[in-house]
């Protein structure tokens, strides 16, 4: 498949549930993922401290260690917002960590 459509793109955007945990944090990595155009290994080494939520962009860091600067779109800073909010602090730096819960 070369391309989703809007509603189908939209469609894999509002799959998560925004009323659990994972939920939250799946969406949020999907909207960063579509927005910026990531590969996954540039998602999953985001670092909270390249994230600057006022200006609405992310640094990356991409192939070849090139940096980039990259603008959020207003659902995707919103939907980073909100995992922000509630992942809690974690021994690592990376945004989409999913922490161990102690019993």
């Amino acid at each position: 498949m070369p391309y989703l459509l809007r509603e189908e793109l939209q469609a894999v955007l509002d799959a998560s549930d925004p009323a659990t945990r994972d939920g939250i944090r799946d969406r949020a990595m999907l909207h960063v993922a579509v927005c910026a155009g990531l590969r996954v290994s540039e998602l999953a080494g985001l670092k909270v401290d390249d994230i600057d939520l006022p200006s609405m962009s992310i640094r990356v860091l991409g192939k070849g260690c090139r940096e980039r600067t990259l603008p959020l779109w207003k659902p995707s800073a919103a939907a980073l917002r909100a995992w922000l909010a509630i992942r809690g602090q974690v021994a690592t730096p990376e945004v989409f960590v999913k922490p161990v819960v102690s019993r």
